[in-house]
């Protein structure tokens, strides 16, 4: 019975060979050690997605069908190819924009782009009530294809109310920074949507998220596209709405607001957007919406115009993160693309190259981790044209129609392209996959040179850890693991660089030979350390991370004479006997009764060390391990608890109490298991 092994770490490298990762550059490298601590754990990963604006209807409604298989398969896939490299880069989110009707109206929108046109699922656009759901049918393509690939989760969004409920009929703004939707119609959009969520969720497509507003503070009154301002107050009352018809549809589907186009307006008192976390969290808020059954504990924003430098990169995130924090919420980043550069970039953004500024999105990935904690990523347009020579800042996948006599070539099939921001992100997104949870890691936190964070996987099996490399340096770090029962089996390497995209590099090694990996200047690489499913995993109910602060705070601990350190690879706990030495937890038990709990043991403790245990005051078991078992490894037994003990309990208290002098324990792990 083991924990954790399997271990991706992603690393970002440009243009090298296997030899190169073993081996490094001479002359040019920087050394530095890294720990990944599998017992400190943050956030909980939801998933990395992108959206199908604007072109994504065109292609699905026009395109040849091989040139929108390679685009499904680019975005959702999650096979191998034969050299071993991903077919694509697996997402496991998708937004899918809910129209206002614009590209119905054609001219008569305003909107002189016709790609920035939408269509609206209502059969009269301007008529409530009856709806085609044929509409938007070269999205519902790719929807489909999305579901079909195993994609988790899908988020109805929307830039505009239809134009039937806009108080100008139009999908754009011109009330100055005022609501475009007409007083006597909050709660026919809000059943717009939830019919339409209804709708998909009926075709078996997972919605997860209805996402009712978008970039709230500013005025939408330019005509480029479709889009509404907001206030904290409009969004609430949308909100109530929504969620009324969401629950008179009985939908497992959640509200997402504000999508705040700056992580500033959730903290920043800047008008009728301002400070959006206590807006809608604080009870005391007359926007306070926390309570809505279908409102979960979470607020997105999307990460443009906070990354002028590195320092407000991060700082405008922990500060995010702290606010969010006081009121026990996630945040989630839910669109960027690169409207700003920044520390790493040329002051002219347009004369960087492509993996550069693919690169410069990894940084802004990891710091959204990092710094902000959040649980989902999504980048904005998954396809468009290129546009103005800004090359792959606003997409993934470039679209070069072919010419023809049409109005516009969107109605053209052409050529695909996939560009390094596909492939960056499919470091993250192909090998981190929904469930995965954020762990510690300590040694790589520098945006100016290198930095990492790490992932584990739900059943232990996988920890992801990904390094960005800004430096013009290599780096050579020699990797620690802390929390493994045993170490992996084998290692694979994946680069994504200046000069390849996500492939595979070298056959499969050992743990040993991939302990020290040079991470080359300026670029990616994703290293999978495989190994055994901790068997544990699917019957564990709760679990406490010995030594982990966070953890431990959140279980309640307590105790008297109780001690804690660091020792063959793990934290432990153990209480000296001398004045009846004690330590407790409390656990939850999701209101199981047939349950044990399960504790972790070194195999070779030394001094005497029996004690008891107890659950909620009544005695459990004594246990006395001194030279017990006589082996350096871990052991853990399991405790069977009698159904009484926990009957309609909601949480236990577990206690473990030295007997005379002894020591109680030393304990490297705890679990409530089924």
């Amino acid at each position: 019975m083991f924990l954790p092994l399997f271990i991706l770490l992603f690393i970002f490298f440009s243009g090298c060979s296997a030899a190169d990762i073993q081996g490094g550059r001479a002359g040019s490298t920087v050394d530095r050690s890294v720990t990944i601590d599998v017992n400190t754990r943050f956030q909980t990963i939801e998933g990395f997605g992108a959206s199908d604006c604007w072109m994504v209807n065109f292609v699905g409604n026009y395109w040849d069908e091989p040139e929108k298989e390679t685009l499904a398969r680019r975005l959702f896939s999650q096979e191998i190819n034969q050299d071993g490299s991903p077919e694509g880069i697996g997402l496991s989110m998708w937004r899918f924009n809910l129209g206002a009707g614009t590209y119905e109206q054609g001219a008569e929108s305003g909107i002189p782009d016709i790609p920035r046109r939408a269509e609206s699922f209502l059969a009269d656009i301007y008529t409530a009530g009856t709806y085609d759901w044929s509409k938007q049918a070269g999205q519902q393509y790719f929807l489909r294809k999305a579901r079909d690939y195993g994609v988790e989760h899908i988020v109805l969004f929307s830039n505009s109310p239809p134009v039937a409920f806009t108080v100008n009929g139009r999908g754009f703004a011109d009330r100055g920074g005022r609501a475009n939707l007409r007083d006597d119609a909050f709660n026919d959009f809000a059943v717009y949507l939830a019919d339409a969520a209804a709708n998909f969720r009926q075709e078996g497509i997972p919605v997860t998220y209805i996402s009712p507003v978008n970039e709230p503070q500013y005025n939408w009154d330019g005509n480029s596209q479709e889009g509404s301002p907001w206030s904290n107050a409009d969004i609430a009352r949308l909100a109530r709405e929504l969620d009324r018809e969401i629950q008179a549809r009985a939908l497992d589907t959640k509200i997402l607001i504000p999508e705040s186009g700056s992580w500033h307006a959730l903290f920043e008192n800047n008008g009728r957007t301002g400070n959006q976390i206590w807006a809608f969290f604080d009870p005391a808020s007359p926007d306070y919406v926390g309570n809505l059954p279908a409102m979960p504990g979470m607020l997105g924003a999307h990460s443009l115009w906070s990354h002028g430098s590195d320092h407000s990169l991060r700082s405008t995130r922990r500060f995010a993160r702290r606010l969010a924090d006081r009121y026990n919420i996630e945040l989630s980043q839910t669109e960027w693309s690169m409207l700003q550069g920044g520390d790493g970039l040329p002051q002219d953004i347009n004369s960087a190259g492509y993996f550069d500024m693919a690169l410069f999105m990894g940084k802004i990935i990891h710091c959204d981790m990092a710094d902000a904690h959040v649980t989902s990523w999504s980048f904005w347009t998954s396809m468009d044209m290129d546009r103005h020579q800004y090359k792959n800042r606003y997409l993934l996948i470039a679209l070069d129609p072919a010419d023809g006599d049409l109005p516009h070539p969107v109605y053209h099939s052409g050529t695909v392209e996939a560009r390094s921001t596909l492939w960056v992100l499919g470091n993250y997104s192909f090998f981190i996959r929904p469930g995965y949870t954020r762990i510690a890691l300590d040694g790589a936190d520098d945006t100016g040179s290198l930095m990492g964070s790490a992932y584990i996987a739900p059943d232990h099996s996988r920890i992801v850890a990904v390094y960005v490399n800004m430096d013009s340096r290599d780096h050579r770090v020699t990797t620690t693991i802390n929390g493994l029962h045993a170490q992996p089996k084998t290692v694979n390497m994946y680069v994504s660089s200046d000069g390849r995209d996500l492939e595979i590099s070298g056959p499969a090694r050992s743990f040993d030979q991939a302990a020290r990996l040079v991470i080359p200047a300026r670029s990616v690489v994703t290293v999978v350390y495989n190994g055994d499913a901790d068997p544990l995993a699917a019957r564990t109910i709760d679990a406490v991370m010995i030594g982990d602060p966070e953890s431990e705070f959140n279980h309640q601990f307590a105790g008297s004479n109780a001690r804690g350190g660091f020792n063959n690879g793990g934290y432990w706990r153990d209480a000296a006997g001398d004045d009846g030495g004690f330590y407790r937890y409390t656990l939850e038990t999701s209101g199981n009764e047939n349950l044990a709990l399960w504790v972790r043991y070194w195999g070779n403790d030394t001094g005497e060390r029996a004690f008891s245990i107890y659950l909620d005051g009544e005695h459990l078991a004594d246990e006395d391990i001194s030279g017990k078992w006589s082996q350096d490894n871990f052991i853990m037994v399991e405790y069977p608890i009698p159904p009484a003990l926990v009957r309609g309990k909601r949480t236990v208290t577990v206690q473990f109490r030295s007997t005379g002098s002894n020591i109680a324990g030393g304990i490297y792990g705890l679990r409530l298991v089924r």
